[in-house]
């Protein structure tokens, strides 16, 4: 939702979820405690890390992990 609020950086949102090995790639949902949730997918061959902004609707997040649009992190 934007450069401001991910600018505290991704130790700020503590690990929720993990799914390995989809489709190639492991995610991460990771959970702010205001509810903000931040979707870390990584290549399972460790050569690329890419971020969601999930909102605020945890589970939904997780569960269409796969449609989200992932970005670097300086560019949420």
């Amino acid at each position: 939702m934007g450069t401001d609020f991910f600018a505290q950086g991704i130790g700020n949102f503590f690990l929720y979820k993990v799914a390995e090995g989809e489709g190639g790639y492991n995610y991460y949902g990771r959970l702010h405690r205001t509810g903000r949730v931040l979707i870390v997918r990584e290549k399972t061959d460790g050569t690329e890390v890419k971020y969601a902004d999930g909102g605020f609707g945890f589970d939904a997040s997780c569960a269409g992990r796969t449609g989200l649009n992932y970005k670097s992190i300086t560019e949420l």
